[in-house]
């Protein structure tokens, strides 16, 4: 029996031994190797002549700190600076979803660029600059709109076709992120958004998963405060009785105070709807109500079928790819076959103002159907506007340029008239000197002739029997030509005749 403890003493020695001679942190970090063999890794924090303190991390953020003897040191191997920098670096990578551009910028400013700066001739200057470019790279995506979750790229644009999905991924991952934080009311205020407003959404169903795994040791963790609750006002009282009593009024007024707060908090979230409400942990009126949520919500959790719950919420968001490639009649009559198979695993009321009762992701895509429709009713509507505008447009500018045709002719008309009337006149004017002069050469026959040769005219003057009286024909031919020419210049004003008939005439 003895010989058995004893084995086991020394195997268990040895496990330990191996598990101390194992680093403990990252590859990073000075070494220590004692004279016994063992090795530590971390970070030498002091050094003085008789002991080195050395800072070891054992989990996350949890450090411990050992003060080594230099009698019990073998060797120190220091990490270069450069190499420490490094390691620093490298922990902040791969980048957390949903990082804004700012903290990007202080990442990049902080890490690579100072790195940089310290350290140009280090030789991990390379494998650093690359980190740099994968950093700005990433803060590009983010400045366009973009976001990263879980490790996912989603575009500005993917975002904006499938708000409501990615939306709801959003707030589940915060969900998960606050029950890993142990945060439980953070987590169940999250999951009744889910429940209220993405509803048919594949992040509904995971939600459900992650509440029913947190719920149990929320109801633990509320039990337990409220055995305390009961002691820790004891104790207050205890305490508050040893104080000066002018220290006890300023204590008792400073506890009525924050009592006031909470009371004011826990009215605000009751009347805004929160279900998962805020507990103070020296009230037992807050917490025996909490407690009775969470038993009551695990039963309820317990009855949903998370499998059909998957199986809806893919079939929606097949509907929601239809939509996205405007085959909207397709998504349309799927949406309306889909409504006799969705159940959405709803009770009455959660609490909440405004709860509803239906698959929140299937009502959004009935609006977004609708709403596409519109767009190309009125697409369309704007397309056969803008087309009679052109054609309105086009019958303007041809009438324009008709009108502008038509006025040239008429102005080259009436510049044809009073040419012909100018003609005419001069004619007739020319008729008159010689009739004048005719006259002249009978009353006095016996002046002398002329040694200026005498014009001949193209034309005959006619004249009637006698010689002296009625009306010469030539004068008539002259007026009747002036007179046409007018009424050719008005009919032409009028839109009346053609434009040659009067001419010919």
């Amino acid at each position: 029996m003895t010989n058995q403890k004893s084995r086991r003493l020394r195997i268990g020695l040895a496990i330990l031994l191996t598990t101390l001679a194992l680093p403990l942190s990252s590859s990073y970090g000075d070494i220590v190797t004692l004279k016994d063999g063992k090795k530590l890794e971390g970070e030498i924090t002091m050094e003085a002549d008789d002991f080195i303190k050395l800072e070891l991390s054992r989990s996350g953020s949890i450090k411990e700190t050992k003060l080594l003897k230099r009698s019990d040191i073998a060797t120190i191997a220091k990490t270069k600076p450069d190499a420490l920098a490094l390691s620093k670096i490298k922990q902040g990578l791969p980048t957390p979803s949903l990082m804004t551009s700012s903290s990007y910028q202080s990442m990049i400013q902080t890490g690579p660029e100072a790195f940089l700066t310290a350290y140009p001739d280090s030789l991990h200057k390379t494998e650093v600059k690359k980190i740099l470019e994968e950093l700005k790279a990433e803060k590009a995506k983010v400045d366009r709109g973009a976001i990263k979750l879980e490790g996912e790229w989603i575009s500005a644009e993917r975002r904006q076709n499938f708000k409501t999905l990615i939306n709801s991924r959003i707030r589940l991952y915060s969900m998960k992120q606050k029950a890993a934080r142990r945060n439980h009311t953070g987590a169940m205020r999250d999951f009744q958004i889910i429940e209220e407003q993405f509803k048919g959404t594949p992040a509904y169903p995971e939600s459900i998963k992650v509440a029913a795994a947190i719920l149990p040791t929320y109801g633990q963790l509320l039990t337990r405060q409220l055995k305390d609750a009961e002691f820790l006002n004891k104790k207050r009282e205890a305490d508050i009785k040893l104080l000066p009593p002018e220290s006890q009024a300023r204590t008792e007024a400073a506890y009525k105070k924050e009592q006031d707060r909470f009371k004011a908090l826990a009215e605000q979230e009751k009347k805004t709807g929160i279900k998962w409400r805020s507990v103070n942990r020296r009230n037992r009126d807050s917490i025996e109500p909490m407690i009775d949520t969470v038993r009551k919500e695990i039963s309820h959790l317990q009855k949903i079928d998370t499998n059909k719950l998957v199986a809806q919420a893919k079939l929606l968001v097949r509907i929601d790819e239809l939509i996205d490639e405007n085959k909207l009649k397709e998504a349309q009559e799927s949406l309306v076959e889909a409504g006799g198979k969705i159940s959405s695993g709803n009770r009455q009321s959660s609490g909440r103002k405004g709860s509803k009762t239906k698959s929140t992701y299937s009502a959004d895509l009935s609006k977004k159907i609708a709403s596409k429709i519109q767009s190309a009713k009125t697409a369309a509507e704007n397309a056969t506007a803008n087309a009679q505008a052109k054609a309105v447009a086009a019958t303007i500018t041809a009438s324009s340029k008709m009108e502008g045709e038509k006025g040239a002719e008429a102005i080259a008309e009436e510049k044809s008239a009073e040419d012909a009337m100018a003609a005419a006149m001069a004619a007739r004017k020319k008729a008159a000197d010689a009739k004048k002069g005719k006259a002249a050469a009978k009353t006095n026959p016996k002046k002398p002739k002329s040694t200026k040769k005498k014009p001949t005219t193209s034309a005959p003057v006619a004249s009637s029997d006698g010689g002296g009286g009625g009306i010469n024909f030539q004068y008539l031919l002259f007026g009747f030509i002036a007179v046409m020419g007018i009424v050719i210049v008005v009919m032409k004003k009028m839109g009346i005749g053609g434009g040659s008939g009067g001419g010919d005439e």
